[in-house]
């Protein structure tokens, strides 16, 4: 079966986590938790909140190992993205980022790649598709 995407990109808080403290399983999106441990893609993660406490953090939360890599700061979430492509030989047109933000959505534009709007109904208004599940991506 052809995927849509080479490699898919998943923002960490809004789209794998709910920003609720302290972080312990059930700040895990339930729709992201089963697409994350069924999907047959490349998957990584690209934040902007700093890399070692992001690598820790989703590794006390047993999901790190699902990840190829996760990317955080102190580079911006567009050098990140664009830092996949390019160690990885992607074409930014079969990349995907997932992310909930109006800042995702400018990242990756500025890296030339796809983007899906999840987990913020705001989204839904700009020009980028929105999926309401990871099913939607389905249909891509």
């Amino acid at each position: 079966m052809r995927h849509a995407f080479d490699a898919i990109i998943l923002d960490c808080y809004g789209v794998i986590l709910t920003p609720q403290f302290p972080l312990t399983p059930n700040c895990l999106i339930q729709d992201t938790l089963t697409f994350i441990t069924t999907c047959d893609l490349p998957l990584y993660v690209a934040s902007s909140a700093e890399t070692t406490g992001l690598k820790k953090m989703l590794a006390s939360l047993e999901i790190a190992h699902y990840f190829k890599e996760i990317y955080g700061g102190p580079l911006s979430k567009a050098d990140n993205i664009t830092t996949i492509i390019l160690e990885h030989d992607y074409a930014p047109d079969r990349v995907v980022l997932i992310g909930d933000s109006g800042s995702d959505w400018d990242a990756a534009k500025e890296s030339g790649i796809q983007f899906r709007g999840y987990n913020n109904l705001g989204l839904s208004q700009i020009e980028a598709p929105y999926i309401r599940s990871f099913s939607d991506l389905k249909n891509d």
